[in-house]
Order: structure tokens, then sequence, then C-alpha cells
């Protein structure tokens, strides 16, 4: 049965669920014969503060205690979290990609989920990196599902994820903090502790809120050619600092500056599973080195006649990797075993402004104006090489290349809406229009070490387009509402080396310029129809369904036979049909929470570019690389008084995730089966008890110890790569509030 048959099947069932007889009068009926009342989850996603239960948008609120009971330290941490998503790349710390709602196309190209944290836009040119930064502190993470540029200036073609932080408290000073120890199957012992300072300086004028931790997860994984055990361990640090100064009600300013960095030995790519052996590095250690420091300001001006909101933010990002291997290179008969190195840096300085004007909560009309810009360069500096003297040819290094990539890019946005028939019924037309002017200046080398390099001649482009989102939404009752969405998503094209076009051409024996060194753009549509409901107080439900179109896709392909190409071309047009569901349940057991999510999801080829036939896994009704076909989550929540114990109250959760497997890898080869993975499936079990301020608690992340493995990468000429979920931990965690 075709996957949109299934989808349609899915909101039935749950328009069952939410749409019962006598609906009313169950709605009327009193908390307390059925349940806790949920309490009200608000969210940010339409750029106004409102009810999880008003926003017609598919959005999930991920909060505090929820991230604690994950032990997400990281975004990547909460994909398990989120429906139709899932882990591209992870090679190492800090060097994540996700995708939401099957968009998903390797790691290279601008990023197709859109990054904010409060009101700063996160986005490296040209690589789609998850922002490294820590969790704590936070308020909530919001995730929209879809296409969400007529809302955020940075634009999104699968989504958006913002990272809402606690702001100061100019009232009263707080604190908190925590230390936390555990023991991982087949590694050693981990650390992680933290803090949170809230200073008021003015009464209810100016306070300074401070945050910082440093963790550390010790390595699972052998180096056997290294003779180094427990290799790719991992420390990281996360600081920050926020100041917020109110000069009077309707005005205030905040500035932080966010210090993140995450160091890892080695990479999290294995050639064996059990025993888990780092893929073959020689006796040079890899490593993979990112560092991450934001500054920036917001100021909000609450008018009589609208709200506006300008931000400024500056940051220096650094990602840094060295990933040395060997190659086997058949001549005459025999086989060499040829050393080589991949050893990148990209140096990212960003600047982003953006300003958007609000109507007032109670206008007749509901609207939104924004504007956005930025001014981003990336420093490349790309070195493969290899040592080939055995074969008396010393040296050669196929791409050595720098160069800085600048991007510059505007784009304005907007929203309107009339809420009719007592706000029930309320449709909405918004626009983005974007223009982006991308530039490339290459210098190659011909020798190691470098001599005077070749300055090629500046690549550039311009790329422009009109995005419209159209959505029509109806409120049943006061607690239901049904929606449908209609929107665009548009990502801009791209530049390589000259150096990589021609390689991947020659290797993979493509025509010369089937890959070229300028990619154009790709753009999608999305089509969509979701409805949320809250009965008896004690039950939220909510699903959709959703078709998308998806035009020009850029994807990575590369030759594995002698050494990693990897290069990005545009392979055709794909289609995606999935839908979502969550519920949330306060049972009658006091204390007693049950929630659950998934995704069911078919993403596949249509049509494909001529040229890339020999391609196994880029052709018409081939999957589209690393979107599983489903995946859900459950979870337990219980908490009771110990009336044995003066005072304190316990606690058990319970939370269960299973992935299927994705189809094939990031990197596309042109030879040989696609890779697949293996199912996921993660058990997280807590208790704990809590006295007043202090709190205990005991975990094992990960209880099945599965392996997968959760990612396949191909590599060069020798068996392929795979990465796992870190194994089981063991650990004690204590927290104090004060």
């Amino acid at each position: 049965m075709r996957l949109s048959i299934r989808c349609i099947l899915l909101a039935a069932a749950c328009g069952a669920i939410v749409c019962p007889r006598n609906f009313a009068t169950a709605a009327d009926a009193a908390a307390g014969d059925q349940g806790e009342e949920l309490t009200e989850v608000v969210v940010t996603a339409e750029r106004r503060t409102q009810s999880l239960l008003e926003a017609p948008v598919s959005v999930q609120a991920i909060e505090p205690d929820q991230i604690e009971k994950l032990g997400a330290n990281t975004v990547t941490d909460l994909v398990q979290a989120i429906p139709g998503a899932s882990v591209v790349a992870s090679n190492g710390a800090g060097f994540d990609t996700i995708q939401i709602r099957g968009i998903a196309s390797g790691n290279f190209g601008d990023t197709l989920i859109g990054y904010y944290i409060d009101d700063t836009a996160f986005n490296i040119p040209n690589i789609q990196l998850v922002p490294p930064v820590g969790l704590l502190d936070l308020a909530r993470v919001e995730v929209i599902r879809g296409p969400s540029g007529t809302l955020y200036g940075q634009g999104a073609m699968g989504g958006t994820i913002k990272l809402v932080t606690i702001q100061p408290d100019s009232h009263a000073f707080s604190g908190s903090g925590f230390a936390e120890g555990s023991i991982t199957d087949g590694g050693a012992g981990n650390s992680d502790v933290g803090a949170v300072f809230n200073l008021p300086l003015v009464e209810g004028r100016l306070a300074v809120r401070a945050s910082g931790e440093y963790n550390y997860l010790s390595g699972y994984a052998s180096a056997p050619e290294a003779n180094r055990g427990h290799a790719n361990d991992v420390r990281s640090e996360n600081a920050r600092i926020t100041g917020l100064w109110t000069p009077s009600d309707d005005i205030s300013v905040s500035a932080f500056y966010w210090h993140n960095r995450s160091d890892q030995d080695y990479f999290n790519l294995l050639s064996t599973i059990r025993p888990a052996q780092i893929l073959g590095t020689g006796t040079r250690p890899a490593f993979s080195d990112v560092r991450f420091d934001a500054v920036g300001g917001t100021l909000n001006w609450r008018s009589e006649i609208a709200d506006v909101v300008a931000s400024s933010s500056y940051f220096d990002h650094r990602l840094a990797f060295d990933e040395p291997d060997t190659i086997p290179v058949p001549v005459a008969g025999a086989v060499f075993r040829i050393p080589y190195v991949v050893d990148d840096t990209f140096k990212t300085h960003e600047f982003t402004q953006e300003i958007r004007v609000t109507s007032k909560d109670g206008s007749p009309v509901k609207w939104l104006l924004g504007g956005y810009y930025s001014d981003a360069t990336i420093n490349n500096d790309l070195l493969l090489s290899g040592d080939y003297s055995s074969l008396g040819i010393g040296n050669l290094a196929p791409i050595n290349a720098t160069g800085p990539l600048t991007t510059r890019t505007w784009s304005g946005y907007g929203e309107a809406s009339v809420p009719l028939l007592d706000g029930r019924l309320e449709p909405l037309v918004g626009l983005r229009y974007f223009s982006e002017r991308r530039s490339f200046q290459d210098t190659e080398y011909a020798t190691l070490p470098r001599g005077p390099g070749i300055v090629l001649p500046e690549l550039s482009a311009t790329d422009n387009s009109v995005n419209p989102r159209f959505n029509l939404s109806y409120k049943i009752t006061n607690t239901g509402l049904i929606y449908a969405n209609v929107a665009k998503g548009f990502r801009g094209g791209t530049i390589q080396t000259q150096a990589q076009a021609t390689a991947s051409n020659t290797a993979l024996g493509l025509a010369p310029g089937t890959i070229k060194p300028q990619v154009s753009p790709d753009s999608l549509w999305t089509y969509e129809l979701g409805t949320r409901w809250q009965l008896m107080n004690s039950l939220l439900v909510e699903a959709s369904v959703y078709h998308t179109e998806w035009h020009d896709i850029i994807v990575q392909i590369a030759d594995l036979a002698i050494a990693d190409y990897i290069s990005v071309v545009n392979a055709g047009n794909a289609r995606i049909d999935g839908g979502d569901f969550g519920v949330v349940w306060r049972t009658p057991l006091p204390g007693l929470t049950f929630s659950a999510n998934g995704n069911v999801e078919d993403a596949r080829y249509v049509k494909t570019v001529p040229a890339l036939a020999t391609f196994t896994n880029i052709k018409a009704g081939a999957k589209l690389p690393n979107v599983p076909t489903d995946n859900f989550s459950v979870a337990t929540d219980y908490s009771h008084a110990l009336s044995w114990i003066a005072g304190m109250t316990g606690s058990l959760d319970a939370a269960y995730a299973f992935r299927d497997r994705e189809s094939d890898a990031v990197v596309m080869t042109a030879s040989g089966a696609p890779l697949k993975t293996g199912t996921l499936n993660d058990l997280t079990l807590r208790a704990g008890v809590k006295k007043d301020k202090w709190a205990v608690d005991v975990f094992v992340y990960n209880a099945l110890n599965d392996t997968g493995p959760s990612l396949g990468q191909p590599n060069a000429g020798q068996t392929p790569a795979v990465i796992i979920p870190y194994p089981r931990r063991y650990g004690l965690r204590i927290s104090v509030n004060y």
C-alpha cells in the first residue's frame, strides 16, 4: 500500500480519537474525573507568544525536564524525540547534520533546517551543521516541521529549530547546579558539571544571567594501528552570559556572549562494531575540533500600535578535522596500501541583522513584517593528499586549495491574516523575497609543501526567489483546531572548487561539465493538513499529513575507489509523502503521564539527471538518502510523594525510541550496492528522589546497548564505515536549585 494512503488512514484514526460524539459535553467535564490537568505549553514559533493549542502549524516544544530525562547535551541528542527527524551525519563532536520530514541531501550545501538561538540566526555557508551549543539553561526547544521562510528571515526548506534561552530576572537572585558521573560500556568514566547564576543588579530594571558546563565522554572504540583504547573521547565546554536592561515597561535591551567548544580525538567512523574499532588511521591520530563564539543583542519595543524586535549578532565558527587513512591501489597484480590524509579547516565569520514589526494582540488584522541581512565569509583550506612513494611517485595532492567563499543575503518577509467568525476561522497569506550573492576565489596548489599557488578566476552567482505561504485554520472548539498549510521552500545554490569538480568527473567517468563548480538552487512545495486537540483538560492529541514535491535536489557524490573526491550536483526531483502524530495524556492515576509521537514517510526520486544514470542509488523510484520509513517514541513519567520519607518525592521515567532502517548512505557511490543502516532501539531509564531544593537521579542511557548501526558511510576502497549510537551508560546525577 502506498504510504500516502497510510498517512490518510493515520489522519482518519487520529480524527476518530479527537472527535468523539458529544465532544462538547466531554470537554466540559471536570479534569479531576478524567486525570490531572495538562499545563499550558507556550510557543513563539509564529513570532508571537501563543498557546500551543492556537498555533496552526506543525510545531513541537521540548521542555527542560524532557531534555534532562533524555540526557541530551546537544541539539543532535534531541532527534529521537522529533517525529520524522534523523541524523544525516555525525562524524565527530560538533560535526553533525540532521534532517526533518525527508528533506535530506548530505552535509554539504547550505542548511536545509533553519537554526535560531532566540532571535539570532545560525548559519554556516556550504555546510549543513547543527549549532554546536549546549542545552544548559534553556526555557524550551521549539521545532517547526515544514518550510517557515515567511516567519524567519534565514528561511528553511525542511523546518526550523529554535533554542529559547531563559532570560535574566531583575527581581530575585537564583541559581542551580549539577554534577554527574557515569560509566560507559566498553569505555571508561564520564563527568558532567554545570551551574547557572541569576544576579539582579537594579530591581525591576537590570540583571545578568550566567551559565557554564563542562562535559567529558570517554571513548568507546579502539584505534588498533595506534595501539590506543577508548580513543574517540570528547571534551565539550559551554558558557553563556546574558544581560537584560529594561529602561521602561515598554522597552527592553538584551545582550549575550556564548562560547562553545567540542574537541574529539579520532572520529566515530568504525570498521567493526563488536569490538568497536575506529577505521584504520595509521599511527597519525585523527581529530575534530569545533569552536563557536557568538555575541549579539536584541531590542524589544512594545509601542501602542505594534511590537518591534531588532536583533544583531556576530559569530566566529571554526571546524578543523584531520582524517588519515589508507587506500588500496592495485598495480600489476599487486595491491599497495597508500597512506593518505584529509586535512580540512573551515573558518566562518558572519554578521546578521534582523528586524520585524508585529501587530498588537487583538488587532482586527494580524500581521508581521520583517527584514533579514547576513554577511558571511567562510575561509576554506582543503587538502587531500597521499604518499605514493612506494610506487615511486612521491606525494600527490589531488585536492589542494584555499580560498574564501562569501555570501551576502537579503530577505524581506511577512504574513497577514484576518480572524473571522469570532476568531474561529483565520485565513493567512505570507510572502518571502530572497536574494543572495555568492562568490568564491579558489587558489590551487601543485606542490607539497605548498609553493606559489594558481589563483583561478572568481566564481559568482546571484539567486533570487519569491516564496509564498497560505494557511487556513478553523477552531472547532476553544481547545481544538484543524489547519491546512501550503508553503514553498527555497535554498540557494552552492560553489565548489574546480579541483573537486574535475577530479570527480574524471574518477567517475562522467562527461566533462557534468559536475560543475557552480551548482543551481533547489526548491520545494509542501502541502499539509493537520489538527490539534485538547480533551477533558488531560489529553492532547495532534496529527498531520503532508506531501512535498522537491525539485533540482542538491546531493553529494564521490569516487571512493581511489580517494574521497566529494562533490555536489543537482540530481533531479523527488516526492515525499508522510504523516506525524503526537499524544500527551495525564492519566487518572495521580502523577502518571504518558506521551508518544511518531512519523511514517516515503521519500523517493521521481526523476533524475540522465548523466547520473550509472549511480545505483540516484534513479527514479530510489529512496532519498538518510530518510527512515518510520520512527516513533513513547515515554512514561511517574512521580509520587514518599510518605515514609517526609517531604520527599520519588520519580520513575522510561522512554523508548525506534527508528527504522534508513536508505542509502550520505555520500553517493557509483559502484556497489547502496549501503543500509540498522534499526535503532533506544531505551532510557531514570529514577530519582527530590526534597526541597535537592534532587538525586540514577539513569541508564541506551539501556539495550543497541548498536544499529545508526549510519553507514562509504570508505575509500575498503569496507564501508559505520557509525553507532553512543553505548550504554550508567550514571548518577546530583542537582540543586537555590
